[in-house]
C-alpha cells in the first residue's frame, strides 16, 4: 500500500512517551495527521464526549489512535474513579466517535491485564484475570471500545519506556524504568531490583512503529493483538542491561552493585503479576509485523538519552 493512499490519522494523547513517537512516526513516513492531548492546543479529553467530538472533526473514515492513559499503576490503587475515567470511560468514548465516523481505532492496552500465573508467554486468547485497579480499569477499556465498534485494533504492550516529556498525574512521561534506574545509579552506588517478575521491555518508538505500519498496510483483520519487543527478562535483568550499557555508553559513571531481590521484599501499593510475558505470534502471521529484540531497542535507547544529555538534536 502506498503512502499516498493512507487516510488521515488522529493521534489523542499526542504528548505521552508514545503517543509523541506515533506523531513522530507519521512525520517522517509523510503520513497526514493530526494530534492533541489534554493540555495542548487544541486539546481532546477522552473523558469528554464533547471534547472527543470537536477535535476528531467530521471528516469521515481514516483512522483514530489512542494513546491517552492513566499509566501510573500504584497511583491507580488510591484514585480508581480518576484511572477507570480515563482507561475505561474514554475508550468507549472514542470507539463510539470512531463509529460515527467510520474510522478504524486503534487502542493501545496493557499486559496487565493477567494475572501472571502462566508459565508461558500470554496468547490473546488467554483469559484475563488482572490483579490491580490499573489493569482491571484497562480491561474494561477493551471492553468498552469493543461494544461500540468493530473496526478495533486493541494492541496490548508492556514494560513501555521512551519519550523524554514533563510528568504529570497519572501520566508519568518524564519517567520510566530505564530513566529511573539511570538516576538511582547516579545517586547511589547500590540499588535492588525484584528478580521474580517477568515481562517484555518496550521501546515506545517500536510500539509507535507497529502502530504506523498496521496504519500503511491498511490492516483489516480487527481484534486483539500482543505487541511487545522480542524476548522476556525480569525487572533485575532488565537492570543489569540498563546498566552495562549505561556504563558503556558513558550514562553511569560509577561503580554500582545491583541486588536482586523478592517481589515480598518490594511491597508496593498494587500487585503485579509475576509473569505478564506477551506471546506476539498473532501480530507476526496475520498483520506481518515483527518486533526487535529488547536488548537492541534499549540500545538505541540509551543512545539518545546520550545524544540528548550532550545536547546533540535528536531525529
Amino acid at each position: 500500500m502506498s503512502i499516498a493512499a493512507v487516510p488521515f490519522v488522529r493521534i489523542i494523547g499526542s504528548r505521552g512517551q508514545l503517543g509523541a513517537e506515533v506523531v513522530r512516526a507519521c512525520s517522517l513516513r509523510g503520513i497526514p495527521y493530526a494530534a492533541a492531548d489534554v493540555d495542548t492546543e487544541p486539546s481532546v479529553d477522552v473523558v469528554s464526549e464533547r471534547s472527543v467530538h470537536s477535535f476528531l472533526g467530521d471528516e469521515r473514515g481514516g483512522w483514530i489512535v489512542n494513546c491517552a492513559a492513566y499509566t501510573s499503576v500504584d497511583d491507580a490503587e488510591d484514585h480508581p474513579d480518576d484511572a477507570a475515567a480515563v482507561n475505561a470511560t474514554g475508550p468507549g468514548i472514542v470507539a463510539a466517535a470512531a463509529r460515527a465516523l467510520d474510522a478504524t481505532f486503534i487502542h493501545v492496552s496493557t499486559d496487565y491485564v493477567f494475572d501472571g500465573a502462566s508459565r508461558m508467554p500470554y496468547r490473546e486468547e488467554d483469559a484475563p484475570a488482572p490483579r490491580n485497579v490499573y489493569g482491571a480499569t484497562k480491561l474494561d477499556g477493551e471492553r468498552a471500545a469493543a461494544r461500540e465498534w468493530c473496526k478495533l485494533i486493541i494492541l496490548r504492550t508492556a514494560w513501555l519506556y521512551g519519550g523524554m516529556g514533563v510528568p504529570r498525574p497519572g501520566c508519568k512521561q518524564g519517567s520510566n524504568f530505564v530513566r529511573t534506574m539511570l538516576r538511582l545509579f547516579a545517586e547511589r552506588g547500590e540499588a535492588r531490583v525484584v528478580d521474580d517478575q517477568w515481562g517484555n521491555p518496550t521501546y515506545a518508538r517500536d510500539l509507535a512503529g507497529a502502530i504506523v505500519e498496521i496504519i500503511v498496510r491498511g490492516v483489516t483483520a480487527y481484534g486483539v493483538y500482543h505487541c511487545v519487543n522480542a524476548g522476556c527478562a525480569t525487572r533485575f535483568e532488565f537492570a543489569e542491561e540498563i546498566l552495562h550499557r549505561g556504563r558503556d555508553l558513558g550514562l553511569v559513571t560509577r561503580t554500582v552493585t545491583l541486588t536482586p531481590v523478592a517481589t515480598a521484599d518490594y511491597p508496593t501499593r498494587a500487585t503485579r503479576p509475576a509473569n505478564s510475558c506477551l506471546d506476539t505470534g498473532k501480530l507476526r502471521s496475520v498483520v506481518g509485523v515483527s518486533m526487535r529484540n529488547w536488548r537492541e531497542a534499549l540500545q538505541e535507547y540509551l543512545r539518545e538519552l546520550r545524544d540528548a544529555s550532550a545536547g546533540r538534536s535528536m531525529p
